[in-house]
C-alpha cells in the first residue's frame, strides 16, 4: 500500500505513527490551510499522477470527492478501481450562491458516478445517495480498541470535573468560546480541560489553550491520547459547523467512538442528528452551540453524576465492543476489496 499526501507545513516537526508495511509518497510543499494557490495545486496534482505512474496500482482509495474528480479520468490507463472514501464531504456545505451549489452537485454525482465504490460514515448518509446507494457501504470511524491504554484508568474524584477536548482544536468547527463562557461562570476551580490535539486558528492558540482551565499537552502516540480521554469524565464534542453543512449534520463524530471506546459519556451539539443517537443509547449528553447557560447547567449536572461513570463506561464499552470496533469495520473493509479482486481476476 502507498500513501500519497500533502505536507503543507513541512517545516513543522510532527511524529506520525505509520504501519511497516505503507510506503509513503509525500509532497513537501508549505501552503496555509483553505487558501487556493493555483501553482501549488498544479504541483500537487502532478505529484499524484506521476505517483500512479510508478506504482502501477490496482485500486486508488480516494478520501472525499475533489482528489476522485482530479483522477478518474486515468481510470483503466493508471489504475482499476477508483474507491472514493467520503470522509469530509466539502460538497454539501450549505450555500446561498446558486452557481456554488450548482457546481457542489455537479461534483457530488460526477464523484458517485464514476467512483466504483462509495464509503460514508453513517447510514443516514448512505440513505442521501439514491441511485448509488447499492454501491455504498458504511464504515463507521471507529478506533481500535484501546483497553491495553486505559485499563485501571479513572478520573480522581477528588479532582475538578475533567473533560476532554481533542482533536483538530477550531473555533470554526469546535464550539471552544461555549466551553469557556460556560466554565468562567462557574466556581473557581471547579473544572478542568485535558486538552491535546491541532491548535488550528488563532484562538485556539492563544485564547483557548492558555485559558487557566485548560491543560494543552500534545500527545506522541494513540496510547497517550487513550489515556488522557480515561483520564477525564466527559468528552467535549459540541460543533458549530452542522448548520453550515448538511453533510456534516449528519456525520457521525470521530469522537463520539473515541469516548464509547473509552468508556466515557460525550457530550455532542443538539443541532446534530448524533444527539437523539446519544440519548437514544445513554452514552451522553447534547447542548446547543449557542447556550452557554445551558451548557454550565449540563456540567454542573454532570459533576453531581460522577458516582455513575462505571454505569456509563460499562454501557459505551459493551455499545463499542458488539457494534463498533475497527476490528468490526475493518472486516466490512476486507470484504469490499476481495469483492474487487474477484471483480479484476
Amino acid at each position: 500500500m502507498t500513501f500519497i499526501g500533502w505536507d503543507i507545513q513541512p517545516d513543522v516537526d510532527i511524529k506520525h505513527e505509520m504501519h511497516p508495511d505503507v510506503n509513503v509518497a509525500l509532497l513537501r510543499l508549505a501552503a496555509v490551510q483553505r487558501k487556493f494557490v493555483f501553482t501549488k495545486w498544479l504541483r500537487w496534482y502532478w505529484h499524484i499522477i506521476k505517483t500512479l505512474i510508478k506504482g502501477k496500482f490496482d485500486i486508488v482509495h480516494c478520501v472525499d470527492e475533489y482528489p476522485v474528480v482530479m483522477i478518474f479520468c486515468f481510470k483503466n490507463i493508471l489504475f482499476r478501481f477508483l474507491i472514493m472514501d467520503v470522509y469530509d464531504s466539502i460538497i454539501k456545505r450549505k450555500t446561498n450562491n446558486y452557481l456554488t451549489k450548482l457546481i457542489f452537485r455537479a461534483v457530488r454525482f460526477l464523484s458517485n458516478a464514476v467512483a466504483d465504490r462509495i464509503i460514508e460514515t453513517s447510514n443516514e448518509l448512505r440513505d442521501t445517495l439514491g441511485r448509488f446507494r447499492t454501491k455504498t457501504i458504511v464504515l463507521f470511524n471507529a478506533p481500535p480498541d484501546p483497553y491495553v491504554y486505559i485499563d485501571g484508568i479513572w478520573p480522581s474524584p477528588e479532582a475538578p470535573l475533567r473533560i476532554a477536548a481533542t482533536g483538530a482544536i477550531d473555533s470554526k468547527s469546535m464550539a471552544l468560546a461555549l466551553l469557556l463562557s460556560a466554565i468562567d461562570s462557574m466556581p473557581s476551580a471547579s473544572v478542568e480541560v485535558l486538552c491535546s490535539g491541532w491548535l488550528v486558528d488563532d484562538y485556539a492558540k492563544n485564547v483557548f489553550a492558555k485559558h487557566p482551565a485548560v491543560k494543552y499537552t500534545w500527545m506522541e502516540t494513540q496510547a497517550e491520547y487513550y489515556e488522557l480521554i480515561a483520564l477525564c469524565d466527559v468528552v467535549y464534542n459540541v460543533r458549530v459547523d452542522a448548520d453550515n453543512s448538511y453533510y456534516r449534520s449528519l456525520v457521525f463524530p470521530q469522537k463520539v467512538f473515541d469516548a464509547l471506546s473509552t468508556g466515557r459519556p460525550v457530550i455532542v451539539a443538539s443541532e446534530n442528528w448524533t444527539s437523539e443517537w446519544v440519548a437514544r443509547n445513554k452514552t451522553g449528553w447534547s447542548c446547543s452551540y449557542k447556550d452557554p447557560e445551558a451548557l454550565r447547567d449540563l456540567l454542573l449536572f454532570i459533576k453531581g453524576k460522577r458516582t455513575e461513570l462505571p454505569d456509563y463506561a460499562m454501557r459505551c464499552r459493551s455499545l463499542y465492543l458488539n457494534h463498533y470496533t475497527w476490528e468490526i469495520m475493518e472486516q466490512r473493509l476486507i470484504s469490499l476489496y476481495d469483492e474487487l479482486n474477484r471483480i479484476s481476476s
